[in-house]
């Protein structure tokens, strides 16, 4: 009896101790205008092939066009495949992305996208009407005139952008269980590029949209004041656990304010010597769980303190790569696309970086969304004799990109000869300058 007795308190002090290490934190959180401390999500539009279907008066205008996003494009490619426009040959392996995650996508058509009428005035300035009220009819809208800087460039740039005012747009949007409708708030960005696109007045009328919300609250733990933000995939006011992006980061820290590091529901994360479990999040998103427990270990992530995630799969090649064990000195992640052209435009700066620090420095490209043909074509025309990965989805497995949490392209992660991740960036002469600094 006696040793029956020790054992039951032993368990209950086991217990209670885990109950210390683990507390269950509830975060009531408050829906805000703007994009917080998450990085610009960059909407391209599209030409809209039918004008007709739109009322609007174009008299005014010296040329115009009409336009379109989509905030979904999984969405978007799996209804013009459903309308025979695309062929599953096209697509690859999306479709086969899509039939493994039905769910995630909706067999009945439904409004994700928003309009715009973009046209040029004779005083050389431009006008944008969006239709915010999804109803076809650009004349029951007011205008936001602007003129456009005429900037060439060829990456993303803030100061080269125009920013607009935000705008509140009426929106449809499927969360798994049906079709929602929701408003979201928008900021259309204004730039020019050196991409040359078929129809000339594109070049001229080039525009990209944000979408901008997120639900945020403070909550202090012992000594430690910390900022939680949620940010939405499809930017909806109602938010669901696979759609939505979260950070948590301490109040004062800075370092991580327009980040492109997110977690979902199900991930833990690491502040200091504390790691949070984000356990749920209520269907509005009006409250997050999330439970701390103190621990002196690290944990694998997907930005700058984590251990880089381990993975094991194939270059394109099919050679076997451990993205673990490749590199004895420091290592570094390039996710990029064959579609991107800031990527394709910063290739010389990596080829220099490696020809720089080759012995010291190991590459491995990752490319998301391309085709084998292309990344061929790309490492021939440019002579890389790096690692290169194609990143291809092979359901049940995350696509690397998916694993790296990787929602702006490129981005370069430098990993260090122990595995963790140093540096999370955009910018190519960001990456060269912290590369100047390594303690060789």
């Amino acid at each position: 009896m006696k040793n029956i007795a020790l054992i039951c308190i032993m368990l209950c002090a086991n217990f209670a101790l885990a109950q210390d290490m683990k507390t269950l934190i509830e975060i009531p959180l408050v829906k805000k205008p703007g994009r917080g401390s998450f990085s610009s999500i960059i909407r391209p539009t599209q030409v809209v092939d039918d004008w007709s279907v739109f009322r609007m008066d174009t008299s005014r205008y010296t040329s115009w066009l009409v336009k379109y996003i989509t905030l979904n494009s999984n969405q978007d490619v799996y209804d013009k495949f459903k309308k025979g426009l695309i062929t599953e040959d096209s697509i690859g392996r999306y479709i086969f992305e899509y039939r493994t995650n039905k769910d995630e996508l909706s067999d009945i058509f439904f409004n994700h996208k928003i309009y715009f009428l973009i046209g040029s005035l004779k005083d050389s300035s431009t006008e944008l009407i969006i239709d915010t009220n999804q109803n076809s009819d650009f004349n029951d809208e007011h205008p936001i005139t602007y003129h456009d800087t005429k900037r060439n460039y060829n990456s993303f740039d803030k100061e080269d952008t125009t920013n607009l005012p935000f705008v509140k747009v009426k929106i449809e949007y499927f969360d798994k269980i049906g079709v929602r409708e929701s408003n979201i708030f928008i900021q259309p960005n204004v730039f020019q590029t050196k991409i040359n696109y078929n129809n000339p007045l594109e070049n001229l009328l080039y525009l990209t949209v944000n979408t901008y919300q997120f639900m945020t609250n403070e909550f202090i733990d012992g000594e430690n004041k910390y900022i939680v933000e949620i940010g939405n995939d499809l930017g909806a006011t109602e938010y669901s656990k696979h759609l939505s992006e979260i950070l948590i980061r301490k109040y004062d820290d800075q370092k991580n304010l327009d980040s492109d590091s997110f977690y979902k529901i199900g991930d833990s994360l690491q502040v200091d010597n504390n790691i949070f479990y984000l356990s749920d999040l209520t269907y509005k998103a009006d409250t997050l769980k999330i439970i701390k427990r103190v621990d002196d270990t690290h944990i694998h992530g997907s930005d700058v303190g984590y251990k880089a995630i381990i993975i094991n799969t194939n270059d394109i090649y099919n050679k076997p790569v451990d993205i673990s064990a490749s590199h004895e000195g420091y290592l570094l992640l390039d996710f990029w696309g064959t579609w991107c052209v800031p990527c394709i435009s910063q290739t010389p700066d990596l080829i220099n970086l490696h020809k720089k620090y080759k012995k010291k420095l190991n590459i491995i490209s990752i490319a998301s969304r391309s085709q084998k043909e292309n990344i061929l074509k790309h490492i021939h025309q440019f002579s890389l004799d790096w690692i290169q990965i194609n990143d291809v989805y092979l359901y049940p497995k995350k696509s690397l990109t998916d694993l790296y949490r990787i929602t702006i392209f490129p981005t370069y992660i430098v990993v260090s000869p122990q595995g963790f991740i140093l540096l999370r960036t955009n910018s190519v002469n960001t990456l060269t300058e912290y590369l100047a600094d390594v303690d060789w």
